[in-house]
């Protein structure tokens, strides 16, 4: 089973989509992350450039026109619709979800998958479902640069407990967002669709 999480933000920020699969309901986690960036993020991040692109000849990022980003993460939501694996696509509301959903259901997905998750303390349970699974070995990750940077330009607000960024500007954490995004959707157990080979997952 595929739950996707999704952080999409400004001009010079990664839009980002995340996966959690499941072989079983309620077993290990395992995720991966795309990102999507604007070749104008290159202009105003100069000083993150070369990474940026480190991650793109990695495949873990593509540097495309506006807009395209979106036909891109329909394109995978799709396919993991039609393929029968897709339970559900969490979204901020606050941020650019509308414009996702609408082409999402445009491509045939059922509206009713794609979830609200708001940021901030509404996205506590899903760092905290993270956390535990990677205490518990129960979170398989696909060891991605990109993935590990961002977690990096996370912190713990002292007070607050929430997750948020060390610095503004270049320390981009909208990979790990769409992570903890996705954890939502999982821990939100929306109905499973129907039955399919399990083992397509890892094949």
């Amino acid at each position: 089973y595929l739950y996707f999480g999704f952080d999409g933000g400004g001009g010079d920020d990664l839009t980002s989509l995340s996966v959690i699969g499941e072989m079983e309901e309620g077993g290990p986690w395992f995720t991966a992350t795309k990102s999507w960036i604007w070749p104008v993020a290159l202009q105003r991040r100069k000083s993150i450039a070369a990474m940026l692109r480190d991650f793109e000849a990695d495949g873990d990022l593509r540097i495309v026109p506006v807009g395209e980003d979106i036909k891109e993460v329909t394109a995978i939501i799709t396919k993991a619709a039609v393929d029968e694996k897709f339970v559900g696509l969490g979204v901020d509301p606050a941020g650019i979800a509308a414009d996702l959903a609408n082409s999402v259901e445009d491509a045939g997905v059922d509206r009713e998958r794609v979830i609200a998750v708001r940021q901030g303390f509404a996205l506590r349970p899903g760092w905290l479902g993270l956390e535990r699974r990677a205490r518990q070995g129960q979170l398989h990750h696909a060891d991605q640069s990109i993935l590990a940077w961002a977690v990096s330009n996370t912190k713990v607000d002292p007070k607050s407990g929430l997750i948020t960024k060390k610095y503004a500007g270049v320390g981009k954490i909208d990979p790990a967002v769409a992570m903890a995004t996705a954890a939502m959707v999982v821990l939100d157990s929306p109905p499973l669709p129907r039955a399919f080979d399990a083992a397509a997952l890892i094949g």
